[in-house]
């Protein structure tokens, strides 16, 4: 092969679809009894910085609150890599797949300079729960956030048609059969890719090693995606819905990282405004069981006359106490 068409053949080769990307799809479906509002539970001070930002923090996946569930997921991921190379006459193909992304996923976990690059924000379909207010709300005395499901995915939808930074979102898996169909579906379409390119496109040597190597850093990037969408299934009432920046392929732009005072950890801003109007798609702000309900309600007013808050169709989010209210 000639220097002169080695150009024309890379890009032929980044043109082959590639499908691994297509294994978390059907597992980004929100559950039938969602009300079409994410919550987000949060203190006094994150009201405030949420409101005045239009958004939320999305932290550095390595400080996450549950230190232990990154173990978990990985331990899941080893445990469906052991079946398969348990199988009986495992294609090398396979075998050298599953081997090459541990490597990476131990590289990724080792180096923190990876690892950075790669940023959560929390959400939940469940409105007015209990272990929220406890965990994440100032015991009760916080607030949970309702945002306009249809919405954010509006918006999310046309930053992504418009080639702007844009969210991932899914649910949290806590079903241990769920999260192993997720990890196996990874593995068996990237093999799949490789075997359509080598029967479609060619079976020479160089262009199949260029065309695997592509469709393992594609495979390592989704495997990476989905630890922050697997937990322990002992922390399902938490009804977790998770939304990401994982730039580690290239897609989201993410010059614009921030330093958390005191402590330093990293975060990306998550702006959920409409880029066209910087309206809101807050729909409900809920006052929790051990707050002040007077005092905390005439405090949610007065930050957003203060702010000039605009919300999506001009209509203010309605301000509620929590059903489980023990008001002071």
């Amino acid at each position: 092969m000639t220097n002169e068409t080695s150009p024309l053949l890379s890009a032929r080769i980044q043109e082959f679809p590639v499908t691994v990307g297509e294994a978390i799809q059907e597992f980004m479906r929100i559950s039938i009894g969602t009300t079409g509002v994410l919550y987000h539970y949060t203190t006094r001070a994150g009201l405030e910085g949420i409101l005045r930002d239009g958004g939320l923090r999305a932290m550095y996946r390595g400080c996450m609150n549950d230190g232990q569930e990154f173990t978990y997921a990985r331990r899941i991921i080893d445990e469906v890599f052991k079946e398969i190379r348990e199988l009986p006459e495992i294609p090398s193909l396979t075998m050298r797949l599953m081997d090459e992304c541990s490597v990476n996923l131990d590289h990724n976990e080792a180096d923190s300079h990876d690892s950075v690059r790669a940023f959560c924000s929390c959400l939940t379909v469940s409105r007015d729960e209990e272990n929220h207010w406890r965990d994440y709300a100032e015991q009760g005395k916080g607030f949970a956030l309702g945002f306009d499901l249809l919405e954010m995915g509006r918006i999310q939808k046309e930053k992504l048609e418009s080639a702007r930074p844009w969210l991932c979102s899914m649910p949290v898996l806590y079903d241990r059969e769920r999260q192993r169909d997720l990890i196996g579906g990874i593995v068996n379409r990237a093999i799949s890719d490789v075997k359509r390119f080598k029967t479609h496109f060619s079976p020479e040597a160089e262009e199949l090693t260029a065309f695997y190597h592509r469709v393992l850093r594609k495979a390592v990037t989704m495997l990476v995606a989905c630890i922050d969408f697997i937990k322990h299934p002992e922390r399902e009432v938490e009804r977790e819905m998770r939304t990401i920046a994982d730039p580690n392929d290239g897609t989201f732009d993410v010059r614009d990282i921030r330093y958390r005072a005191g402590d330093g950890v990293p975060f990306l801003f998550h702006d959920f405004r409409d880029p066209a109007n910087g309206q809101l798609p807050l729909k409900e702000i809920i006052i929790g069981p051990n707050a002040v309900l007077k005092d905390e309600v005439a405090f949610v007013e007065r930050l957003s006359s203060d702010l000039g808050l605009c919300f999506v169709g001009g209509v203010q989010p309605r301000i509620v106490g929590s059903s489980l209210g023990r008001w002071a």
